[in-house]
């Protein structure tokens, strides 16, 4: 039987956009006295993969290496807060492919082993993810129970996701794409469109941008 992976993080729900609602939350109440707290990040200024680097454009502090490691040493501070509360996936939006997405699983895909397979910097977002599907099932919002396996992987490094026993997938994030289609030449990837994705629009037959 063929298997399809499906990414959790925008892809299902838009993690780039509660981190946006966060941060602005953050920086007021902890770095008013350096960051310009009349400046909202919003969902459009995630243009890189990387959120230290979306947020060192977005606050254009590019003049010396000293202020890019400030905002670095700021993102990873809020990083370890939202990553290990375990109600941060409570009020998740969806992202705007949640339902194409799922109408694909339910209509071109019925027939495939379904894996929803994402990766985790704590116990505790593991935790968050977990009690946030069973709320969407609880309350109708999303019916997860169209997969055949979740996946919860424990993120000990930055390494693509082992995609190599899958034959298609769907997710955003440039390395996973780019891994997944060169270690499988008759792979297929479904890509919801982001600015640090875009590069891959149109890159490769194989790719079908969402």
């Amino acid at each position: 039987m063929k298997t399809i992976m499906v990414d959790f993080d925008d892809t299902i729900v838009s993690l780039s956009e509660m981190f946006c609602d966060r941060w602005n939350q953050w920086v007021t109440l902890n770095h008013d006295d350096y960051l310009d707290t009349t400046l909202r990040l919003r969902l459009e200024n995630i243009t890189q993969y990387n959120y230290t680097d979306s947020i060192y454009e977005f606050y254009k502090k590019k003049d010396t290496l000293m202020e890019y490691q400030y905002i670095s040493s700021i993102v990873d501070k809020f990083m370890d807060k939202i990553f290990f509360d375990t109600t941060f996936y409570d009020n998740s939006y969806l992202a705007n492919d949640c339902n194409k997405i799922f109408e694909l699983l339910r209509t071109d895909f019925k027939d495939y082993y379904k894996v929803l397979h994402t990766k985790n910097a704590s116990m505790n977002m593991i935790i968050s993810k977990s009690n946030f599907i069973k709320k969407c099932q609880e309350e109708k919002i999303v019916d997860f129970s169209i997969f055949d396996k979740i996946l919860f992987e424990l993120e000990m490094n930055d390494n693509p996701k082992d995609t190599n026993m899958y034959d298609v997938i769907i997710d955003d994030s440039p390395k996973n794409i780019e891994y997944f289609l060169n270690n499988n030449k008759d792979g297929k990837v479904y890509m919801p469109l982001k600015p640090f994705n875009k590069h891959l629009h149109n890159s490769d037959t194989r790719i079908i941008t969402l």
